[in-house]
């Protein structure tokens, strides 16, 4: 009573921040839990006349807290608008704008739409530096000029399974030009389809063939004859650009079909724009097939590796002034940040959210006021994941604690067969995390597909699994993946062990004879 606005806003303020700081213990148990304030004002006779409105008004505002995320304040009068404030703070957290990448955004397009095109160009650069963002961007902008884009994204998981990335690539195309799918195929040799049938999604695709009841070397030979065949009459069609992201983890097998295909059919037009997620700094980089890809083609094909690096300051101050858009942060605050994230734009963002979410950076409405109290800071990336799992709820843990172990893109479907429990129950969860920016949905670019944000996330929560629990979730996945492969075959075909591991990949110096008729006959060996 008699206190006006700021004064209860900055009074009730100090005890939020109080509250969420104060480290609380259980008397049973002695567990550490943390307790955060929403609060709700309304003020008399501004925002109501009668005591039950003025109630009434407060409890809106206090759900509006909630709402927001909560751990914050709200003003009856102003609640709607912060809220929608708010909210465009978030979607900018989500879909950060995007700056300081023009002159690299040029140099992509002008070899990928230069007269003879480049039919491979690789971003690199450090995690987080914005690659998958870059790719995005690039998609966007040769929409608009009419090119057909197919995104991708892999994960560790597609290594393990040939020809897996480029069923996924024919699959991704035939979604939209299903028509164009079902000529290619239909000009096949019998044996080639006979063979392709032994993916499920092809064969969903296909309908009904006879399978392959042996997996020797003329079975193998039509199979990388039939999807190397089908594939190439796919780009002679459509003249795609596929955008691959962390083309590191590709399989061997897809990386002889795509060598294949540059080095022996030159006037394919093939166009890759991929990413490499192993870091630059990295002196002991993790092996890859992409090596393989780029040593083989290195005498055919000039490669062009466009470089992402960190923000310098400035730029870092545009990125955090795009995101605020409508007030200024203050120099100390984003040299802080600079300093701290060394002008890693995912670290940036990731920092921005953890400090919004400690109240640091607060909404008083129309105002966002950087708080200039001493804050403790995260070290490093890694520290700011890590704590941010810790403080996931139970379900969110248990649930992404499973999608880690699978390892890459995935659907809710199978997540729901994964844990035993329904999709509804899975997408809620899924969705409070995609609102956290930890998933993408959508991001492979296939139906109903999510994927961890940053492969580093999905590596911090996977470090947390004690061995016998993720020996245990292996075995789950294993069993859920050959129950979703017997839905979708014949139970007469082989084993999935048998298949996916052992028969369909070439052999070690195995020669295979592509003939491609009428065209000449060649070779191409895998080792």
């Amino acid at each position: 009573k008699g206190m006006d606005k700021e004064k209860v806003s900055n009074t009730w303020d100090t005890i939020r921040q109080i509250v969420s700081q104060k480290d609380f213990i259980l008397p049973q148990g002695g567990h550490h839990i943390n307790v955060t304030t929403s609060i709700g004002i309304a003020e008399y006779p501004v925002d109501a006349s009668t005591d039950a409105e003025l109630f009434h008004r407060a409890d809106e505002a206090l759900y509006s807290s909630k709402k927001l995320g909560r751990n914050r304040i709200s003003f009856s009068k102003d609640s709607l608008a912060q809220v929608k404030e708010e909210k465009r703070i978030q979607n900018n957290l989500l879909k950060p704008p995007f700056i300081g990448r023009d002159k690299e955004l040029g140099e992509i397009k002008g070899y990928l739409l230069a007269k003879e095109p480049h039919k491979m160009v690789l971003i690199d650069g450090e995690m987080g530096c914005g690659k998958s963002r870059m790719l995005e961007t690039v998609a966007d902008s040769l929409r608009k000029q009419n090119v057909s884009v197919f995104p991708l994204a892999c994960s560790e998981i597609d290594k393990t399974k040939p020809y897996g990335i480029l069923v996924d690539i024919i699959i991704s195309i035939s979604y939209e030009h299903h028509d164009l799918f079902k000529k290619a195929y239909d000009a096949l040799a019998p044996k080639q389809q006979q063979a392709l049938s032994v993916f499920p999604k092809l064969k969903a695709l296909i309908g009904q063939a006879q399978d392959v009841s042996n997996w020797d070397t003329e079975a193998r030979t039509n199979l990388f004859q039939g999807i190397s065949e089908l594939f190439e009459l796919m780009l002679l069609e459509l003249k795609p650009l596929l955008l691959i992201d962390n083309i590191d983890w590709l399989d061997e097998a897809t990386a002889g079909v795509l060598s294949y295909i540059i080095v022996s059919k030159r006037y394919t037009p093939l166009r890759i724009l991929a990413t490499d997620s192993r870091p630059d700094s990295d002196e002991t980089k993790r092996r890859s097939f992409l090596d393989t890809l780029l040593y083989e083609v290195s005498e055919f094909e000039i490669v062009p590796h466009v470089k992402l690096k960190s923000f310098a300051d400035h730029e870092c101050r545009e990125l955090i002034q795009g995101i605020f858009s409508n007030c200024s942060a203050p120099d100390d605050f984003t040299g802080d940040i600079t300093r701290i994230t060394k002008g890693n734009p995912f670290f940036i963002v990731e920092l921005l959210r953890d400090l919004l979410s400690r109240g640091v950076i607060h909404l008083k409405y129309p105002d966002w006021l950087f708080n200039d109290k001493q804050e403790k800071l995260p070290n490093d990336l890694r520290e700011l994941l890590t704590n941010k799992f810790k403080n996931l709820d139970q379900e969110e843990k248990e649930l992404l604690l499973a999608a880690s172990g699978i390892g890459g893109n995935f659907k809710f479907d199978f997540l729901s067969k994964l844990k035993k429990i329904n999709d509804g129950y899975v997408e809620d969860i899924v969705a409070r995390a995609v609102d956290k920016n930890i998933f993408s949905k959508d991001k492979a670019g296939s139906r109903g597909t999510l994927a961890f944000n940053n492969e580093l996330a999905r590596g911090i929560f996977y470090e947390t699994i004690d061995p016998e629990t993720k020996k245990n979730l292996h075995l789950n996945i294993a069993n859920t993946l050959e129950s979703e492969f017997k839905d979708n075959i014949d139970a007469d075909l082989p084993s999935v062990d048998d298949i996916i591991c052992d028969n369909l990949a070439p052999k070690v110096g195995e020669t295979i004879t592509v003939s491609m008729t009428p065209r000449p006959e060649t070779s191409h060996d895998f080792y």
